[in-house]
């Protein structure tokens, strides 16, 4: 996902468009694409190119210079909310593999009690059965 994220910021500031292309939007103008500048950290824009150009005033690269910070901690901001939340799928997908090998787990653990129950029930009607017959015995003497 942050690779999206650099590839986004790059078309948006690098200051080299790679080629323009024509879009046939009715013969609207030509729309640029560009890849993020290594070289180049600032970024550059219509508002930053009329200030070179006039007289490049400290002041306007300065405002221009903040902006581009405050965007670039919002953007960490959000890159860090995306990894959180990353992390608490993560967590979620585990808990809930892990519930699933529980309920395994219980099946087992009712299958292996239902099969004890089920000996001491055939041992109980032995039991039973000698019982009567010793009942049955004495009931003829």
């Amino acid at each position: 996902m942050s690779s999206n994220l650099v590839k986004s910021l790059a078309r948006v500031y690098d200051p080299k468009p790679l080629h323009a292309q024509k879009r046939s939007n009715g013969g609207r103008a030509t729309a640029r694409r560009a890849s993020l500048s290594t070289s180049n950290k600032r970024p550059s824009s219509p508002l930053s190119n009329q200030a070179s150009s006039k007289s490049s005033s400290p002041s306007a690269l300065v405002h221009i210079e903040g902006q581009v910070s405050d965007l670039s901690d919002k953007m960490d901001k959000l890159i860090a909310m995306q990894e959180a939340s990353l992390r608490r799928l993560d967590t979620i997908g585990q808990d809930q593999g892990t519930g699933g090998r529980s309920v395994e787990q219980m099946l087992c653990d009712v299958r292996v009690v239902i099969e004890t129950v089920r000996e001491k029930e055939e041992q109980q009607d032995q039991r039973l059965d000698a019982l009567e017959r010793l009942v049955s015995g004495i009931q003829q003497v």
